[in-house]
């Protein structure tokens, strides 16, 4: 069975992308702040746009934005663009009211797919409904996209995403093992963050291997914490 191109988040997948799970800082924090905005919906604009380098945050910052938007529907650009029909699967997406695409720079170089998108978006911000795209570049530094889509998208909140810093990695460690309860001695988190992924979405991925691990164990030193990250990695 073909994998859907949209989906709704599982009540555990509601819990893991929950913005409130979130920590940003510098300009990572405006967009955390504007992605909150959109979820609570009022007098916010129909339009957002994140764009910055793999690992930033854009794909989890839009799954929370769909974790908090009820009906809200997600679309891997990635897989659509890999997709069969794709064209089609565009034209059904144009009556939702909350639509998130991930990853528009997959569509570089697909014409129709542009075009579709661009279609797609006056249907969508025409009837009332909201948006939200993420991409590698700013719509106006990004050569694929045609003048008439990089326009529409400028018409929005356009809002650069970076890479954490270490500094900005610790954070998001801590906060993530916080929420998981796992406490760990200042040796085994030093170890652990020169061991663990820098991207967003891996210190996620990280930390729920880490917990699966440990087997109940919530104190955890760097004897313990050695044996739990050398399995992992074997």
């Amino acid at each position: 069975m073909p994998r859907q191109l949209s989906f709704t988040l599982r009540t555990d997948q509601k819990e893991r992308y929950s913005l409130a799970r979130f920590t940003a800082g510098g300009k990572n924090r405006l967009a955390l702040d504007a992605a909150l905005a959109f979820s609570h919906g009022g007098d916010t604009p129909p339009l957002l746009v994140l764009y910055g380098p793999g690992g930033s945050g854009k794909s989890h910052l839009l799954k929370g934005i769909a974790a908090s938007c009820g009906g809200a529907v997600y679309v891997d650009c990635q897989f659509l663009a890999g997709s069969q029909s794709p064209l089609a699967h565009l034209e059904k997406l144009k009556a939702k009211k909350v639509l998130l695409l991930d990853g528009l720079h997959a569509l570089a170089g697909k014409q129709e797919l542009l075009d579709a998108v661009f279609h797609l978006f006056n249907a969508v911000i025409n009837s009332g409904g909201r948006m939200v795209f993420s991409l590698e570049k700013s719509p106006a530094m990004s050569p694929f996209l045609p003048d008439y889509l990089s326009t529409r998208l400028l018409t929005g909140m356009a809002l650069p995403l970076k890479k954490p810093s270490d500094e900005e990695r610790r954070a998001i460690l801590s906060k993530l093992l916080e929420d998981a309860q796992i406490s760990l001695t200042p040796k085994a988190l030093g170890y652990t963050l020169e061991r663990s992924p820098r991207s967003v979405s891996e210190l996620h991925d990280f930390v729920e291997k880490l917990e699966a691990s440990l087997a109940g164990e919530k104190r955890i030193g760097l004897q313990l914490i050695r044996r739990v990250l050398q399995s992992n990695s074997g």
